[in-house]
């Protein structure tokens, strides 16, 4: 049976924003359109205009350099401004609970690998992350301490192969137990990890409960499919394997100060980790379509282990060196040739000198090999990578900007038309809303939404009956603010409603 995957229901609002538009205008009357239009309008200059000055500030400080002590203040700067982006982009951080489930499957890679975390500032990223909102106090994740990871979205990412060299190095695994494969990837730590908080801790403050419960992601190994159908079936068949997906992921970490009594790791000085040319104070990596099993491909990589195969070749070369080297040996000590003579004696040596080539040879292969694992991983890494630095944060921005728009613009539109409504009764119907009128299973941040609302003066809360409702109806906003075109005093952060 394959493995079951809990994962927390989607909390963006991941339906495009021509399609959102064009799907609330059905649901309008022909006299509301050209108000509804003008509104939207309004609001999405509102929100491009407050979050414009977010993006110019983070620039900023990002092209920034200072003292070491000056740096460390701005890394900290950066990351409480970029987490409170990614909690309003719907951004979740790592759970200790999805990582620890990533680790337990294997998909593009199935490699050991060895992590050198000494190479991210773990002082630094553990002292923000403490003092941060970010994690639960008591449920911390090790890896957090080293290096940020938030995602966003969750897929399926299926393949159907042959997997000739899969199932080989599967039947070494069964026939040679010591050799099982197990990742490495977990943080070595002298404080004991805290219990995770459920799957993915979402970023901001607690939410009313979502009438969608957390979505079970199939993940089908190929373990899974041998142990199902039997190698009679599979051996030479086609076999299909499925892993959840993470559709983007953000990596930040800052880079540890070089320490000149420890040398850098051979591998880790390359691909994501490889030291830059200008020195950043916070370094930022997006990807996409990321499966679970492969997120430790986005960490510093110190070595790579061979896969069963290819150590079995290797090991079966070095035997049979180690045994013509033993019999060379042994011929020599006792030459048998008739009549004597030096003949037999060279032609032994010659043996012997082939014997040390051919070890040259195979080790000099075993390296190459090794280099091949990883330039793959990061080839592949590479065509994952959308972005990195100031275009990962424009993008952000992008994402924030979209979101903030569709969650006030739905808030508004159910509590116009369906309302009024209480605080969780508002974040059932727009999840109906979104459900039947997009197909899009998502759960509403209704905290965010109400408080936008507020704000603006478009809705307003019955203190006796705890019941919202619109203060304005589309036209009587527009006409109100014929003449607005920016609102760069509207703080849309302020404090949440009760």
């Amino acid at each position: 049976m394959p493995t079951m995957v809990e994962v927390d229901p989607e909390s963006c609002i991941s339906v495009p924003m021509q399609q959102f538009r064009a799907g609330l205008k059905c649901l309008l009357g022909e006299g509301e359109v050209e108000a509804w239009d003008k509104f939207c309008f309004q609001m999405a200059v509102i929100v491009d205009s407050y979050y414009r000055r977010k993006l110019e500030r983070v620039r900023n400080l990002m092209e920034n350099t200072a003292c070491e002590n000056h740096q460390v203040e701005e890394t900290h700067h950066i990351l409480q401004i970029m987490s409170k982006l990614f909690g309003k982009a719907q951004y979740t951080p790592l759970s200790e609970t999805v990582y620890t489930a990533a680790l337990e499957g294997w998909f593009n890679f199935c490699l050991p690998a060895d992590i050198a975390w000494h190479v991210a500032d773990r002082e630094n990223m553990s002292t923000f992350v403490e003092n941060s909102e970010i994690y639960p106090k008591d449920a911390i994740p090790e890896f957090a301490r080293h290096i940020l990871i938030f995602t966003r979205g969750t897929g399926e990412a299926t393949q159907c192969e042959y997997f000739v060299w899969e199932k080989i190095d599967l039947l070494i695994d069964h026939f040679i137990p010591s050799w099982k494969r197990s990742k490495k990837a977990t943080v070595p730590s002298t404080e004991q990890s805290s219990q995770a908080a459920g799957s993915q801790f979402k970023v901001g403050p607690p939410q009313a409960k979502s009438i969608f419960k957390s979505r079970p992601f199939k993940r089908q190994s190929l373990e899974d499919v041998v142990r199902r159908d039997g190698w009679k079936r599979t051996l030479l068949s086609k076999v299909t394997i499925t892993e959840p997906t993470f559709h983007n992921v953000v990596v930040m970490f800052r880079r540890a100060p070089p320490d000149p009594a420890n040398k850098r790791p051979k591998h880790a000085s390359v691909g994501l980790w490889a030291p830059p040319k200008k020195p950043k104070h916070m370094e930022i990596q997006r990807f996409e379509n990321i499966p679970y099993a492969d997120i430790e491909a986005m960490l510093p990589i110190q070595n790579i282990e061979l896969r069963p195969f290819d150590r079995s070749y290797f090991v079966i070369q070095l035997l049979l060196c180690v045994y013509f080297i033993v019999v060379s040996f042994a011929s020599l000590r006792n030459p048998r040739a008739e009549g004597g003579g030096q003949g037999p004696l060279l032609f032994m040596l010659g043996i012997l000198m082939a014997v040390v080539s051919k070890i040259y040879t195979v080790l000099f292969a075993f390296h190459v090999t090794k280099q091949q694992y990883y330039t793959n991983m990061q080839d592949w890494l590479r065509t994952k990578r959308v972005g990195n630095g100031k275009v990962v944060v424009s993008r952000l921005l992008e994402e924030v900007q979209e979101q903030e728009f569709k969650e006030l613009v739905l808030a508004y539109f159910v509590l116009w038309k369906q309302g009024p409504f209480t605080f969780p009764e508002l974040e059932a119907a727009v999840e109906k809303l979104l459900h039947t009128q997009f197909g899009v299973v998502s759960e509403f941040d209704v905290s965010d939404g109400i408080n936008k609302l507020l704000l603006l003066g478009l809705a307003v809360r019955d203190e006796s009956t705890r019941f919202y409702k619109v203060a304005l109806t589309p036209a009587e906003y527009v006409e109100q603010h014929s003449g607005l075109q920016f609102l760069s005093e509207v703080e849309l952060d302020e404090k949440k409603p009760q």
